[in-house]
């Protein structure tokens, strides 16, 4: 039993540093470009394209690494920082909300995509666990990121539902109606310091049920 737990420990181990090399080796670390800190969506097939998700969860890869002494606390810190500095001031996007998908060079909307929320509260929420973790100048940026936001412009006043997806093109479409991977939406938007939505949304949209019956053999 201790080989199984000792073997187990090893490949999580294994596992977690492949995927944090992944958001090490898939950035723009180009400190004269102007999408310094953008990440890969993927590695083939999407050479130039970064998704801000994948720069969201790398922050927190960063913070990961510092902890296994994979990167230094100062090389890490100035790498979140200029990050950040990126969204600041070349992300594009609108409402403190990003496009999902922008050229890893500048920064700029790539394959005509939507300006997603949950995409944008990915990155967010990997800016302020950063800003939590180093403190100083880079909560300080955090925060800027995080006051942006205004999650009011992304709510249906109808349905009471924050749409899917935005484009200058179609305007908004879809719903998060039903429990899926947006929770994380109400907690940023009920505590937003700026654009803070009513806590009713989180009870509004639809749970469903469902009784899985077990196959007895």
């Amino acid at each position: 039993m201790r080989l199984v737990k000792c073997y187990g420990k090893k490949i999580i181990l294994k596992e977690l540093k492949k995927s944090y090399k992944f958001f090490i080796n898939e950035a723009n670390t180009n400190k004269r470009s102007l999408g310094y800190g953008l990440i890969r969506d993927k590695t083939i097939l999407a050479n130039d394209i970064a998704s801000i998700a994948s720069v969201g969860y790398g922050l927190g890869a960063l913070i990961i690494g510092v902890e296994h002494n994979w990167i230094n606390y100062k090389k890490a810190y100035d790498r979140v920082s200029r990050t950040l500095d990126t969204f600041i001031n070349y992300v594009e996007g609108k409402n403190g909300f990003y496009y999902h998908f922008v050229n890893i060079q500048n920064g700029k909307r790539e394959w005509n995509c939507e300006i997603s929320i949950i995409d944008t509260a990915i990155f967010i929420c990997g800016a302020i666990t950063a800003g939590e973790y180093f403190g100083g100048i880079i909560k300080q940026k955090a925060e800027i990121l995080y006051k942006r936001i205004n999650w009011e412009w992304y709510r249906n006043k109808e349905t009471n539902y924050f749409y899917m997806g935005y484009t200058p093109e179609n305007g908004f479409w879809g719903h998060w109606d039903m429990y899926a991977e947006q929770l994380m939406l109400y907690v940023l938007g009920v505590s937003s310091p700026t654009f803070a939505i009513n806590k009713n949304m989180y009870y509004n949209f639809k749970r469903k049920k469902k009784i899985i019956k077990t196959l007895k053999i």
